[in-house]
């Protein structure tokens, strides 16, 4: 980064860049973490965990989301009486961490180009040695033009993360015994976490080939913000709708 002034700074940032679901990538990461085993009958119903004062509206569309990954995968909605499984959806937000960084910027000091002129005077003789006339040459010298370490100056940032769990767990109705368990892990900022609602399909998104399955573990997941998939949530339809729109116009 450099600054126009009377010297030029630039900025060596010494923080990497590690923050899950940056919005500043063309994709969305997290971890996911599954247990158990995929059942073979399938039916389901959703038992939302969510907190009791958020908009029911909202709940809805939650989990309409999931219900689109889980028919993707086999499972099929049934009414909570005949339904082989509990799905228990939810999620659980952290305590907002404030973290200060310091860093270093190199300081170089702008030198700009100065220009010097020398005369010379040349006398001009005939073969018998009078002068006869005289010749001026000028040189011209340039330096300078270009930048001069000078030092390096500390600065601080300030950043503030939050962490989110997103819980999947599949219940068999019969004997509440757990079948299954899914949770998706990111730390984030408060600001991505307090637009849930257009984030959530890409955390579900990047969960699906693991849900209902082993996976030994934390495993880093990501899935593209152009993914087609993303077509079939509420929300994104409307999104996508209009970018095929602008295509055909094109």
């Amino acid at each position: 980064m450099k600054k126009l002034f009377k010297s030029i700074s630039i900025v060596v940032c010494l923080l990497g860049l590690a923050s899950c679901g940056s919005i500043f990538k063309s994709w969305w990461e997290c971890y996911v973490d599954s247990i158990g085993n995929e059942p073979t009958n399938k039916s389901y119903y959703i038992e939302d965990r969510f907190p009791p004062d958020m908009n029911p509206l909202v709940v809805q569309e939650y989990n309409k989301n999931l219900e689109v990954v889980l028919n993707r995968l086999g499972y099929w909605k049934r009414d909570s009486a005949n339904a082989d499984l509990k799905i228990a959806f939810g999620f659980n937000l952290g305590e907002i961490e404030e973290r200060v960084y310091t860093y270093t910027e190199p300081v170089y000091r702008y030198i700009p180009e100065s220009t010097s002129k020398t005369s010379k005077t040349t006398k001009i003789k005939d073969d018998l040695g009078n002068v006869i006339g005289s010749a001026k040459t000028t040189t011209t010298d340039k330096s300078g033009g270009g930048i001069d370490y000078v030092g390096e100056s500390m600065g601080t940032s300030y950043e503030s993360k939050q962490a989110i769990a997103i819980t999947i767990d599949a219940f068999d109705t019969k004997t509440q015994q757990l079948t299954w368990s899914t949770t998706i892990t990111d730390n984030t900022t408060p600001d991505l976490l307090a637009d849930l609602r257009k984030y959530m399909p890409l955390y579900l998104l990047c969960a699906e080939e693991y849900i209902g399955k082993v996976t030994a573990g934390k495993q880093y997941s990501k899935t593209y913000l152009d993914d087609a998939r993303l077509e079939n949530f509420p929300g994104y339809q409307t999104l996508f709708q209009q970018k095929k729109q602008d295509k055909k116009k094109k």
